[in-house]
């Protein structure tokens, strides 16, 4: 698999990636989110654990009382966007982890974050081969918006 080309390709594709923070509410494919989710599932996770759910949600009035619960209403224009993709942490998986991770938070954190950190990046540089734009809301991170979230699309602990 040494192929240079693949190479270019893939530089072109990271250095073309951006962080959009405005965007048109024109919807898109339905086949392009699959993409986006199959490419992201396919990212490095501490070991091999894969500790991520994805969350695609459409409609409007449900995307204007996420945006409502980060606190920041209109942020960056993100909530015009057609589709949010929630990456979410699904907590069993620390199961798969080796115990002296299992047992110190900071650890487990630390693997969980770098998991869905790398999901993430595969996922945005899949928008960005589809031509669509992409961007981390991290407010989306801080406790009461995801207690709240969590409330809105009644995702269990």
């Amino acid at each position: 698999m040494n192929n240079p080309n693949q190479y270019d390709t893939l530089l072109e594709i990271v250095k073309n990636r951006r962080s959009v923070r405005f965007f048109k509410s024109d919807p898109f494919p339905d086949e392009f989110i699959d993409k986006m989710i199959e490419a992201a599932r396919w990212a490095p996770s501490g070991f091999h654990t894969q500790p991520w759910e994805f969350v695609v949600v459409k409609q409007k009035d449900l995307k204007d009382k996420i945006v409502e619960a980060i606190k920041r209403p209109k942020l960056g224009g993100f909530s015009d966007a057609p589709v949010f993709i929630l990456l979410l942490c699904d907590w069993r998986t620390k199961v798969g982890l080796p115990p002296p991770v299992q047992s110190s938070e900071k650890r487990l954190e630390n693997t969980v974050c770098s998991s869905l950190a790398n999901a993430f990046l595969y996922l945005s540089l899949a928008a960005s081969t589809l031509g669509l734009g992409s961007c981390w809301v991290s407010p989306s991170a801080l406790p009461e918006a995801q207690s709240k979230i969590k409330e809105l699309l009644h995702i269990p602990e």
